[in-house]
C-alpha cells in the first residue's frame, strides 16, 4: 500500500488489478475501501487457472476447486472481473 498516496497524488484515482495472490489484493482493497490505507480505487481481476506444468503455483486452492465455484467465490468477495489462464481447456 505504499504506492497507494503516490497513484492519488499523480492523480490515479482508480487501479485495476489483473491477478495478484487474492489475500494480499483483498488486505490492500478492503484497506482502502475502509479508510485504513491511502490509495486509488482497486477494481480485483481474478484468476482460474487448471494443472499443467506452467499452472500458478501460489495458487493452490484454484487447482483444487471447479472452476465455477472459482468464479461464485470471485464474485462473492467482489472482484469486477475472471482471468482464464494458461491451463484452462
Amino acid at each position: 500500500m505504499e504506492w497507494g498516496p503516490i497513484y492519488l497524488a499523480t492523480g490515479v484515482t482508480t487501479a485495476r488489478d489483473v491477478g495478484n495472490e487474492r489475500e494480499f489484493i483483498l488486505a490492500v482493497r478492503d484497506a482502502i475501501a475502509g479508510d485504513k490505507g491511502i490509495g486509488p480505487r482497486m477494481l480485483l481481476a481474478g484468476i482460474v487457472d487448471g494443472t499443467s506444468p506452467v499452472h500458478w503455483e501460489w495458487s493452490a486452492w484454484i487447482r483444487r476447486s471447479r472452476h465455477r465455484e472459482q468464479v461464485q467465490r470471485y464474485k462473492a468477495e467482489g472482484f469486477q472481473q475472471i482471468k482464464v489462464y494458461s491451463s484452462v481447456n
